[in-house]
């Protein structure tokens, strides 16, 4: 591996808000890896509570650990700061309230000497109300090179297909947080973060990071924790919503532009992503209990975002089979514009994934 003194062999950047409940025990798991040939980045992005102090105390007592304010402009900046930053030939993402596993970075190295990748793909527990669960992930390894990588591809918009088709369950492989980099590809490619997208920012990363890839490597190993919190901007209301999916909708388009009008399965991930996008708008907006608009209201404004010609004019209806129950029969609902209807499943939906604990 590398010389130490010159060169890390992984870069961790970790974004730094108003974490100081968190930051030391993400920091810590860091500290106790068996491997040491690392540099920990700590982007304090225009904190307000004592994480800017603890930062600081954390980068003078190892000189691993680097500190960097600035003023408050996002995760997506933070990261793009981190990785103006980063020195390592491998770059690894992990959030300030997250936390690696005892054997995480000897699961990494020993990842690397076994496969040739440029990203390397990990299982993660999810920990919500004290309560540790492993997300599913198969096959236990999966190498995906040349035409295979088209379905890392379409993952970052809708990897329910994958499954369907290839029976791949992917985890949250459109998430950044520890997965491994390879560093070269993201400067020679200049891949940064797009600091205007609040949701799927990091999967547009990974979709940018993936194009310019020969070989993906996922693998069923537990490398870290992600904390769930409902305060997270992906579960508490949003009045803004539609303007964030409109967002994301809009940075996944031109992403696809050159494959949506001649490959049929980009055009049923595009569907996918609309459907994902428009049970995101119902469960932070249109549905959400502390909505106290009028449901006649909520009603037009949602057909006034969603049958809008932008997002319509690349649907295709026909390939509601692909999606999973539940959505399969909200969608069915909004191509016959039966908009209240698809209100009504849309709660019930919610009700059971929450129950199931999936969202």
């Amino acid at each position: 591996m590398s010389n130490h003194s010159l060169v890390p062999f992984f870069s961790i950047i970790t974004p730094c808000y108003n974490v100081e409940r968190y930051l030391t025990h993400c920091v810590d798991s860091i500290l106790h890896q068996p491997f040491s040939n690392w540099e920990l980045l700590l982007i304090d992005d225009g904190s307000t509570d004592s994480t800017p102090d603890i930062c600081e105390q954390l980068a003078k007592g190892d000189l691993r650990i680097k500190a960097i304010h600035q003023e408050n402009a996002g995760v997506s900046a933070a990261r793009n700061r981190g990785l103006d930053e980063a020195k390592g030939e491998w770059v690894l993402f992990i959030d300030s309230d997250d936390w690696f596993t005892e054997d995480a970075f000897a699961i990494y190295a020993k990842s690397i000497n076994n496969y040739t990748a440029d990203r390397y793909i990990f299982n993660r527990y999810s920990y919500k109300d004290g309560k540790i669960n492993q997300p599913n992930l198969k096959p236990e390894v999966l190498l995906r090179e040349d035409d295979q990588i088209k379905y890392f591809l379409i993952d970052m918009l809708f990897p329910y297909y994958d499954f369907l088709k290839n029976g791949v369950v992917t985890g949250g492989i459109r998430g950044v947080n520890c997965s491994l980099y390879k560093r070269k590809i993201i400067e020679n490619n200049g891949i940064r973060f797009e600091r205007n997208v609040k949701i799927a920012e990091d999967a547009m990363f990974n979709f940018d990071f993936i194009s310019h890839s020969k070989t993906i490597c996922m693998q069923n190993l537990m490398v870290g924790f992600y904390r769930i919190e409902q305060t997270s901007v992906m579960h508490r209301f949003n009045p803004n919503i539609d303007d964030i999916n409109q967002q994301t909708i809009s940075g996944f388009k031109k992403r696809i532009e050159l494959h949506i009008n001649n490959d049929f399965e980009y055009r049923i991930a595009y569907f996918g992503m609309i459907t994902e996008c428009m049970f995101r708008g119902m469960k932070l907006k249109y549905v959400n209990p502390i909505n106290t608009t009028p449901r006649r209201q909520r009603i037009k404004q949602f057909k006034e975002w969603y049958y809008q010609e932008y997002i319509q004019k690349d649907m295709d209806y026909g390939f509601l089979k692909f999606l999973p129950k539940g959505k399969k029969q909200i969608m069915w609902c909004l191509k016959h514009k039966m908009v209240g209807l698809a209100m009504w499943l849309s709660v019930l939906s919610i009700a059971y994934l929450k129950k199931k604990n999936k969202i």
